[in-house]
């Protein structure tokens, strides 16, 4: 079996109504096909005529056809005249008049309607999309007359009414359809090739010609035998067989991954909480209350470097941390490009959080947010994250140093006790740390002040060398003069302070530069 077929929904719509009309008249229908009548004229005598014969040949022996020719562009319409007896009024279109093949083909699909609206199979309804389209042309290849539609497949349909949206059921089957179900048929009736073709032109016959590779899976004569129908389909069940190997090697590789990935990352992951446990409770420790000043020493020197030790530690096993982090996120990233990430699926599930050790559930309801929580069993603290993973900083912003004068005296003391290069140079830097930032704004005030007085005091003598040349010019005395003169004279006086600040501001900063100048450090021992 073809698999395009086997998806194919015009050719599971085609199965499904020839099994609906044998089950409503299989008994009833003919084991024979029609060879077409010999219609030479379309003139509505022999019209008539051929419409008797259709309707005998389908056991409608008192069906009464009254036919009229109407125009083109009118929709033709099959009404029943007496409800109680078998008589229509049945509309030609002049197009379907062309030639006897197309008057045939119009009028057999017509006949088939007929038969459904007396059989009652489409619910007793004339409406034409009920009855026509697929289910007219099923229905008269069913009954016996496929050669007649199929000597003119692409003429002869009823159309529909405007108002009437298209679906696979009432469009009219296209001539390739058409001789699928005449191939359909014949196979299921058990007719032989010469059956399937005598009186049907060169073109009918290339249609059915194109079914010719589905001669052995579709038309195969062994589907109408009961013993050969039943058995098993082999490529479902190699399919089958297949899956399951399929499944085997993924539920394989999902107990493989959490054996040798999930289950050791896990065990890691506990140890890198219990390190981050044993830190705190170190530092939550108090020593032991002496008054002795020298072991006071040695007791608070001993902690700062155990403190010390683990914070190393956890430097380095937060590097260890992050590398996972990335590998694991990588992998989720191309997972997620594969489409093997359901978010949808996560629920509730990301909202709730174990505690590490004990395993205690605890709820998280900030989305998105790092919320510190506390284990209610063990006491233990950590900080958990509700929803999907979104890796942002993986590392703490460094905190400012503290400038005030306890820690620089720590500082200072530690330095002493280890004098290294480093540690005396970060100490240096961490005194004088406050007193840079005050030089630094000092420095700032007093260039500010001389640029400030450079610019403004050429500026002041614009108004008097205005007021010069206007008195020369003028000669006349005016109140513009004093205001002149003196805006002149406050405007140098203005800029001469300002120049002078700002130089004062620079020597004073020369000099406190070269008396604070901070000293060597050490060499390193």
């Amino acid at each position: 079996m073809d698999s395009r077929l086997a998806a194919d929904p015009v050719a599971r719509h085609i199965l499904e109504l020839l099994a609906t009309l044998e089950k409503a008249a299989g008994v009833r229908a003919h084991y024979r096909i029609l060879d077409p009548p010999p219609l030479t004229s379309t003139e509505l005598p022999a019209l008539q005529v051929v419409s008797r014969v259709l309707g005998d040949w389908i056991g409608l022996r008192n069906a009464m056809f009254d036919l009229t020719i109407i125009n083109d562009g009118q929709p033709p319409r099959l009404v029943r005249t007496d409800p109680g007896n078998e008589h229509f009024a049945m509309e030609v279109p002049v197009s379907a008049l062309a030639t006897p093949t197309t008057a045939l083909a119009f009028i057999t699909r017509q006949i088939a309607r007929t038969y459904l609206i007396i059989s009652n199979i489409a619910g007793g309804s004339v409406e034409p999309d009920r009855t026509a389209g697929s289910m007219a042309d099923v229905t008269a290849v069913f009954l016996g007359m496929g050669k007649l539609v199929l000597n003119s497949p692409a003429t002869g349909h009823v159309p529909l009414p405007t108002n009437v949206p298209l679906t696979i059921e009432n469009q009219p089957l296209s001539p390739d359809y058409l001789a699928f179900t005449h191939r359909l048929v014949c196979s299921m009736r058990g007719l032989d090739w010469n059956q399937h073709t005598s009186g049907m032109n060169t073109q009918a016959q290339i249609l059915l010609r194109g079914w010719d590779s589905y001669r052995d899976s579709v038309f195969s004569q062994a589907l109408r035998n009961v013993l050969t129908a039943s058995a098993s389909h082999r490529p479902l069940m190699d399919a089958v067989e297949d899956n399951h190997l399929a499944l085997a090697r993924f539920d394989q590789i999902q107990r493989a991954f959490t054996a040798t990935v999930l289950e050791p990352l896990h065990l890691e992951m506990e140890r890198y909480h219990l390190t981050c446990k044993e830190g705190m409770e170190r530092l939550n420790a108090r020593e032991q209350d002496t008054y002795d000043p020298c072991l006071l020493y040695l007791n608070q020197l001993r902690r700062r470097m155990d403190l010390q030790r683990y914070a190393d530690m956890l430097l380095v096993q937060q590097d260890h941390i992050i590398e996972r982090l990335r590998v694991l996120t990588t992998g989720l990233s191309d997972l997620a490009a594969r489409e093997l990430v359901n978010v949808e699926h996560s629920g509730h599930a990301m909202d709730n959080v174990q505690c590490p050790f004990d395993g205690t559930p605890i709820s998280l309801y900030d989305g998105n947010k790092d919320s510190r929580v506390k284990c209610p069993t063990c006491g233990y603290a950590f900080v958990a994250t509700s929803g999907l993973p979104q890796i942002s900083a993986l590392r703490r912003t460094p905190l400012p140093p503290d400038t005030s004068a306890d820690n620089v005296e720590e500082q200072s003391s530690g330095a002493d006790s280890n004098p290294t290069a480093q540690t005396a140079a970060s100490s240096s830097a961490v005194k004088n740390d406050g007193i840079t930032a005050i030089k630094s704004k000092k420095s700032n005030s007093s260039a500010t002040l001389l640029i400030m007085g450079i610019i403004i005091m050429p500026l002041s003598w614009l108004p008097m060398l205005g007021y010069t040349i206007y008195m020369i010019l003028q000669g006349l005395d005016t109140p513009l003069a004093p205001l002149l003169g003196k805006a002149g004279i406050w405007g140098s006086f203005l800029g001469l302070s300002l120049v002078a600040m700002g130089l004062i501001g620079l020597v004073i900063r020369w000099f406190s530069g070269r008396s604070n100048r901070p000293a060597t450090a050490p060499p390193a021992r």
